[in-house]
């Protein structure tokens, strides 16, 4: 079986579609998303629409946590839209409150087996949904990850795509899908083979044309949700 794994996809219903469209040439029959559907840019309810049909196996990551401290007034409005610009305003005046629930009420971490596969899905690390793991994370870091009841552990949030060999399991961070900050206009994501364990990243293209006029329009103070779509 192969499965689709995404992660970090904030809104941007434009990456989304690209790389939806892909998965009949790879025959994808699963898909994981690892959190962060929501924050920063501005669909959250087609990012949902979109995937909805796939019936993904879905954890929340720290946006969705902003989400619902923004919802209960627990958090700094003017320092969150400062930060991040409209997004998590936009995901509560256009999202139901039946996608909300839906949402809001993921796990942060679940397990999964396929094809007697083991997956861990995560969203920053298998401790903390708020842990930034890079490619150039130091290695003690790194083999913390290692599980020994997983044959993958599965990681986003730092948008950064990578792998690494643990002891007993496989580290994949599968990067995001609407906001690479390796390089502007790709959405990352992986798929996995079960009956093979074979792993493959996958860059795809989309324009970013849409989604820049998209940020001066909504964002016009944020420069870092513009620049960081042409680096």
């Amino acid at each position: 079986m192969k499965i689709a794994v995404l992660s970090d996809i904030h809104g941007n219903k434009y990456a989304l579609k690209e790389v939806l469209d892909e998965f009949s040439l790879h025959q994808i029959e699963r898909v994981f998303v690892l959190g962060d559907c929501v924050g920063y840019y501005y669909y959250p309810g087609e990012v949902l629409e979109m995937l909805s049909p796939w019936e993904p196996e879905m954890i929340q990551g720290n946006h969705e946590k902003l989400l619902t401290q923004l919802r209960n007034k627990e958090i700094d409005s003017n320092a969150l839209k400062s930060k991040y610009g409209i997004g998590h305003f936009m995901s509560l005046e256009k999202l139901s409150e039946k996608q909300l629930e839906y949402l809001l009420s993921k796990p942060f971490s679940t397990s999964i087996k396929i094809d007697n596969i083991s997956f861990q899905l995560n969203h920053g690390s298998p401790w903390d949904y708020n842990t930034y793991l890079y490619p150039d994370t130091d290695k003690a870091i790194l083999e913390k990850c290692n599980s020994i009841d997983h044959d993958f552990v599965l990681v986003g949030h730092s948008h950064y795509a990578f792998t690494y060999t643990c002891n007993n399991s496989i580290l994949i961070n599968v990067g995001s899908v609407g906001q690479s900050r390796s390089r502007g206009g790709i959405a990352d994501w992986v798929i996995i083979e079960t009956s093979t364990k074979q792993v493959e990243f996958k860059k795809t293209a989309y324009s970013t044309e849409c989604l820049m006029r998209d940020v001066e329009k909504f964002d016009p103070e944020n420069s870092y949700n513009l620049s960081i779509l042409s680096r």
